[in-house]
């Protein structure tokens, strides 16, 4: 098998365990606030849906510069083999990650600003 097969392979196994690894933490999580619901133990928070928001928006940040940096990375090891080919797919998907962070950082910060 060539390195592009092996390496596409990898990051198919990796997009769907990621998500299904995630799936079964928020339905466990799920449960758990059911749980605490029904015995009464849980208060419901007044800033919810502010939270829920804030995360969802990360979440969306987050994915869209992961999809971004896969992208680069393709077209920049087009012809590519060995460890430059895993070195021009790790650079711009973390560098892709880190300003998608820091773009967060900067929303939520001037949000907390413009609300105190």
């Amino acid at each position: 098998m060539s390195e592009h097969t092996i390496f596409a392979w990898s990051i198919f196994v990796i997009m769907f365990t990621g998500p299904g690894i995630l799936g079964y933490y928020v339905l466990s999580r799920h449960k758990e606030k059911m749980e605490l619901i029904k015995r009464g133990d849980y208060a419901f928070q007044a800033n919810y849906l502010e939270n829920a928001r804030y995360g969802a928006l990360s979440k969306g940040i987050l994915l869209l510069c992961l999809s971004l940096g896969i992208g680069i990375g393709f077209f920049l090891t087009k012809d590519a083999t060995g460890s430059a080919l895993v070195v021009g797919y790790l650079i711009p998907i973390l560098g892709c990650c880190g300003l998608g962070l820091l773009l967060y950082y900067f929303i939520v910060n001037a949000r907390l600003r413009k609300d105190a």
